[in-house]
């Protein structure tokens, strides 16, 4: 995965460090991903997601300007905050990219296979064995979220209701709205 960008106020959107042998402004290699398969981005805001072929989630940027929340982004082993609910983080993480687990109720981690990453939403649909939902984070004033309400901030991922069972055929997400396409 390369990035770049004329804009170097947010460098934690590129994914990277920007240094003078890979400046921000010149397509450069994400050094955590570089020996992962990716096989989807999703950008959106100020958060780029990516999903492996191994079913791994990555994610990286920052909540946009103005939020009043943090993004459901897992905690560091040294943070001092409580442990996510919906997902961890494990010992050998990157200070920008975070490999996020997702895992459904009950505590099974869940193989992520498709993402959705809005102006400050993120939806994700996971599986495990024959067992599927989708889950959402970020800004949910206007409703985007799907969470029967429309909610000022979600740091953790929340299971949407009434899609359990249901398998995804494709997602979008863009500004303050999302779209899940669900298979027959």
């Amino acid at each position: 995965v390369y990035t770049w960008t004329t804009d170097r106020r947010f460098p934690a959107c590129l994914g990277r460090e920007a240094t003078a042998d890979a400046p921000a402004h010149m397509p450069s290699l994400i050094p955590y991903l570089s020996e992962t398969r990716i096989v989807k981005i999703a950008s959106g805001g100020y958060m780029t997601a990516a999903l492996s072929s191994d079913g791994e989630f990555f994610l990286w940027g920052q909540a946009c300007p103005g939020t009043e929340g943090e993004l459901a982004l897992p905690k560091h082993p040294d943070d001092e905050r409580p442990e996510r609910e919906a997902s961890t983080v494990d010992d050998d993480q990157d200070e920008i990219v975070k490999c996020v687990e997702i895992k459904m109720p009950g505590g099974d981690e869940a193989r992520v296979v498709d993402v959705a990453v809005g102006h400050g939403h993120i939806l994700v649909a996971v599986e495990v064995g024959e067992d599927t939902a989708v889950f959402a984070a970020g800004e949910g004033e206007s409703g985007q979220l799907g969470l029967g309400e429309a909610i000022k901030f979600q740091s953790d991922f929340t299971e949407i209701p009434g899609l359990r069972g249901l398998k995804v055929k494709n997602m979008a997400a863009a500004g303050w709205s999302s779209w899940v396409v669900m298979e027959d």
